[in-house]
């Protein structure tokens, strides 16, 4: 497989590829657990049990900073998108600019 050049295919095979991770990691289903998990937190029973206690604060963790990493990920490949448009916008104005042509 080649890899894109143009840095419009290049975020969006970076985009197909975080929709990829999505899926194979389950974020949907993880979602529901992310809150199953957060109400547990919140119950004042689940401190009764210490190691039961831990291990869900450990996995509220775990899930808490893939869904960070996963959101930081899909920021920045927004992020890249505008920059490409705003490079791209930036270029053809100064090109219709030196041509006498201007958007209509």
């Amino acid at each position: 497989m080649t890899e894109p050049t143009d840095p419009y295919s290049l975020t969006a095979e970076l985009r197909k590829r975080l929709d990829e991770a999505r899926v194979f990691l389950d974020l949907e289903g993880k979602a529901t657990e992310l809150d199953a998990l957060r109400e547990k937190v919140a119950s004042p029973d689940l401190w009764e049990d210490p190691d039961e206690a831990r291990n869900v604060s450990r996995r509220l963790a775990r899930y808490q900073a893939l869904f960070e990493k996963v959101n930081g990920l899909e920021s920045r490949i927004d992020d890249a998108e505008v920059l490409v448009n705003i490079s791209n916008d930036s270029w053809y104005g100064r090109s219709a600019a030196r041509t006498g042509f201007s958007s209509m």
